[in-house]
């Protein structure tokens, strides 16, 4: 709705392209003609590419094209520059911006709606609260060799996008290691 994606003809044939096949791209482009709203249009290309893949032998073509068009298209941008350019810096968790200082930040897609990025900690303010750790702990009398192993992103408000990333890669790599099983199944090698 917000973003309006498939809000024109223009954008529209943009996400068009990334249908790999012509004759579904074509259902597609029809069955969304009929509808006035991106959303409207977004519910007739999610039933027509599922629809599709049905088919036989649409399956491997179809099988991830609604997943790499919400990725492309959908995901929760920072700015503008963000959602015009594919290569824009902040496609990858935990880096900074260089304007603002603003680090970006994986979350869940649970909470996208609620995603507020304007309360992403900024480099500044996470130096702040590693001083402000280390000079409590001073304070308490607390710096054994325990609180002196603590890692720094546990001691700031970036601890659970870490633990949300990190929960992420485990989920991917278990998806690995099961396709890596199927493979070797399917070639019997062990």
């Amino acid at each position: 709705g917000d973003q309006d994606f498939l809000g024109t003809k223009e954008r529209m044939a943009k996400v068009l392209t990334l249908i790999p096949d012509k004759t579904v791209r074509e259902e597609v482009e029809r069955a969304m003609n009929d509808c006035s709203t991106s959303k409207d249009r977004w519910n007739a290309l999610v039933k027509t590419v599922n629809s599709a893949a049905q088919i036989k032998n649409m399956k491997w073509k179809l099988k991830h094209v609604i997943d790499e068009i919400i990725l492309q298209y959908t995901y929760p941008r920072l700015d503008i520059n963000v959602s015009k350019g594919l290569n824009h810096l902040l496609k990858s968790p935990f880096c900074i911006h260089p304007k603002t200082g603003k680090v970006c930040t994986p979350f869940t897609p649970k909470i996208a709606a609620k995603f507020d990025p304007t309360t992403v900690p900024t480099i500044s303010e996470l130096v702040e609260e590693l001083r402000m750790y280390d000079q409590k702990q001073s304070e308490l009398n607390n710096e054994d060799d325990t609180t002196k192993r603590v890692k720094g992103y546990k001691k700031t408000s970036l601890n659970s996008s870490v633990h949300i990333f990190e929960d992420f890669l485990r989920k991917l790599e278990a998806t690995w290691k099961g396709k890596r099983i199927e493979i070797s199944d399917q070639k019997m090698e062990f």
